[in-house]
């Protein structure tokens, strides 16, 4: 993967044959080779041509090694991806839709498995299908309520959704609080930008319990505003709104 980097950084037209060269001839190894060439090569369709005609190609050959094989639910994970990336690079939300008849492949294949799940939720959201991402991932959570990430990517949905913020603060609570959740770290900044909007909204709707809540979560996300927190947050507990003054970007 590090020399296709290499070659695709160096932007020398000449030296990507070196890439597509690799996918011929057909065996037991192109599994991996194809599928880190798509993850490799997604990470710049769009930015030149030369690039974008390599991606297509890693495209068309997840495309193929799908047909070869129509029951690994990672291939049709990958091929989504790809064209998760391709709706981006080329400003078309219709490859969304192909995305999407990936993702449902895969999840056919292994229907409890909740990282797909999650991502076509995501992918549902990305095409404005609010009911349809929430529908799934409360149908997620309700298959194993045990599992907190599944709480964090309705409370995400939600979000974007722009559900009622109670609803969107009693997930992400539920996510945070438990002891299985994984994307405190590669998550913070969505989950503190979340935790901003809830703070926002708590305070216009003068709903004390949420508005300390979410201060209270916030001090712990950004240490370096602890100050300005615990005064909003003595504030909200006596009731004077109006000396409150929310946090600045």
């Amino acid at each position: 993967m590090r020399n296709y980097i290499g070659i695709l950084q160096s932007g020398d037209a000449a030296q990507y044959d070196t890439i597509s060269n690799t996918l011929t001839p057909y065996t037991y190894a192109q599994e991996n080779i194809r599928m880190s060439f798509l993850e490799t090569t997604q990470q710049y369709a769009g930015s030149n041509q030369e690039a974008t005609k390599l991606f297509n190609q890693a495209l068309d050959s997840m495309k193929d090694l799908v047909q070869r094989d129509p029951t690994n639910p990672r291939y049709f994970l990958s091929l989504a991806m790809g064209y998760t990336y391709e709706a981006r690079a080329e400003n078309n939300l219709s490859y969304l839709k192909d995305a999407e008849t990936q993702l449902r492949k895969a999840m056919a294949l292994t229907p409890k498995r909740q990282d797909i799940r999650y991502q076509l939720s995501y992918n549902l959201a990305q095409q404005s299908r609010f009911p349809e991402a929430i529908a799934l991932m409360k149908d997620t959570v309700a298959l194993d309520p045990n599992l907190d990430d599944s709480y964090y990517y309705l409370a995400v949905v939600e979000f974007v959704a722009k559900s009622n913020y109670v609803d969107v603060y009693n997930n992400l609570e539920t996510a945070l609080s438990g002891t299985t959740f994984h994307h405190l770290g590669d998550g913070q900044t969505t989950i503190t930008t979340i935790y901003e909007n809830i703070l926002s909204q708590a305070y216009q709707a003068r709903n004390k319990d949420v508005f300390i809540g979410a201060a209270k979560r916030l001090e712990s996300l950004s240490p370096d505003k602890k100050a300005s927190l615990d005064n909003i947050i003595n504030f909200a507990q006596q009731n004077k709104w109006a000396q409150i003054q929310l946090l600045k970007k």
